[in-house]
Order: C-alpha cells, then sequence, then structure tokens
C-alpha cells in the first residue's frame, strides 16, 4: 500500500513508521520555507561563535564587549523561540491543507511569543527545583544518572507543549498540561522516534567533521551549519506530525477541526 499524503490520517492509531514517513513529507513540502525559517533564527548564535574564534591569541577579539555579547545573546534566544513556533505553524497549515505562508506564521509566532516564552521558562524553572530535591535525596554517586532518567522523562512528557501553545493558543502552563495529557499513554514510543532522531546526530557530526577537515575551517563550519538547519527543521516536523497524530489518536479530530485556531 502506497503511504496517503501527510494531510490524511484519521485511523486513531499512533505508528513510529508512519510518524517519520508523514514527517518527511511535511519537510519536503515545506524545505526552503523551513530552511528560510531555520537559517534567520540560526544566524546570530552561530556569527556569535565565529567571529568569537577570530580573536587573536592573547589579544581583544571583535566580541569582547558585554553588551554587544548580550544583545546577540538575547537575539538569539528570541529568534529560536520565534524560529520554532513559526515552524509549527507553516506545519499545521500544511496538514490542513491551508496557505502556509511565511508572512501569516510570522505574525502568529510574535503574538504568541510571551506564552512561548513563558513555557521555556517554566520547564527550566521546574528542572532546576528538580536539580535541588534531587541533590537533598540522593546518593551524589546516583545523582547524575538520577538526574538524567527524569529529565527525560520530564521533556518526553511535555514535548508538544510548543505545538499545544501555537496551534490551540494556550498558557504555559496549560500548554505544559496539555502535554501531558496527549502524550499519556504513548511516552515510549515518543521517547523511542526523539531517540531515533537525536541519537545519530553526534556521530553524523563527527563524521562531518572529519570528512571536511582536510577541505579547510570555513567549509567545516558551514558543513555544520547546514547540518544544523536540516536537524532543526526535520526535529520540528517531527513534533509536529506527533502533536497532529496524538489529538487524532485521542480525539478522533480531523486536522481541520486540530487547527480550527487558525481560522
Amino acid at each position: 500500500m502506497t503511504e496517503p499524503p501527510i494531510h490524511a490520517l484519521t485511523q486513531s492509531e499512533f505508528r513510529i513508521r508512519r510518524v517519520f514517513s508523514r514527517a518527511w513529507n511535511l519537510f519536503t513540502a515545506n524545505i526552503w520555507k523551513f530552511c528560510i525559517v531555520t537559517v534567520v533564527s540560526e544566524l546570530p548564535v552561530r556569527a556569535y561563535f565565529l567571529w568569537a574564534s577570530a580573536r587573536p591569541v592573547g589579544g581583544p577579539g571583535p566580541l569582547d564587549g558585554s553588551a554587544i555579547r548580550t544583545i546577540i545573546i538575547v537575539l538569539a534566544f528570541v529568534l529560536m523561540l520565534l524560529g520554532q513556533a513559526v515552524l509549527v505553524h507553516i506545519g499545521f497549515q500544511t496538514l490542513r491543507r491551508q496557505p502556509a505562508g511565511l508572512h501569516a506564521a510570522v505574525q502568529e509566532a510574535v503574538a504568541g511569543f510571551f506564552p512561548i516564552l513563558g513555557i521555556f521558562f517554566a520547564v527550566c524553572l521546574l528542572i532546576f527545583g528538580m536539580i535541588t530535591l534531587l541533590s537533598s535525596l540522593v546518593e551524589r554517586m546516583l545523582f547524575a544518572m538520577v538526574f538524567m532518567v527524569v529529565v527525560i522523562v520530564l521533556l518526553v512528557r511535555w514535548s508538544l507543549a510548543l505545538p499545544a501553545c501555537v496551534v490551540e493558543g494556550l498558557g504555559p502552563v496549560d500548554s505544559l498540561g496539555r502535554s501531558a495529557r496527549l502524550t499519556k499513554g504513548h511516552r515510549w514510543k515518543i521517547f523511542g522516534i526523539i531517540l531515533l532522531v537525536c541519537a545519530p546526530l553526534p556521530a553524523v557530526t563527527a563524521i562531518l567533521a572529519a570528512a571536511t577537515s582536510f577541505i579547510g575551517s570555513s567549509f567545516q563550519y558551514l558543513g555544520q551549519f547546514v547540518l544544523g538547519v536540516a536537524w532543526i527543521t526535520g526535529f520540528n516536523s517531527v513534533l509536529t506530525v506527533i502533536y497532529h497524530d496524538m489529538r487524532v489518536a485521542n480525539e478522533g479530530l480531523d486536522s481541520g477541526q486540530i487547527a480550527s485556531v487558525f481560522d
């Protein structure tokens, strides 16, 4: 049987193979938009590290001023969050067979920026709280292992918070709760999907670095940048499809109903 188009999933079933297939279709359908958004959102931090590496040995670098560093870091952080929201918006518009324009996506992302920012700070605060709690309850030798397990569990539990915030217009706390409800009963599968996406990245990065090392540092850095852009867009495509399929599986809604907040 041939794979249905990315908008055609209607059965109440969640399959890993189908997630990857639909995410690939979603990615290829919007490859230029996704890449443009990701390149723009990644440029400040990439430029910062590139310029910082231009520091002469023992001399001042072009970005030694603390004010410049702060501005670049803040800009990079804001663009990163906005970029993620734009990718989710475009992905869902594509899933529901609606126009997925960059201008409208950016408008939606800017309008929902503060709830998205709230999700980031809420997750950081909760994880910091878990660190404090675990450090007082767990032996030092076991702390790293327990902490890693807890963080993985929480990140899988909250992995759909951003799509819930962007698509449903929820606040930070409601988005985290929504993600927890949607992922319930499927977290092992979601963990497996995320692991399959993330695990090969260090090896691929090392192979790329070795393959481009004889060409020159500029080409090596460009290769890493391209790889990073491809991975970020692919990972967001996967999360968008997971969120869509979780709502279909749990609620029996079609793409148009799921994304009705855009109307």
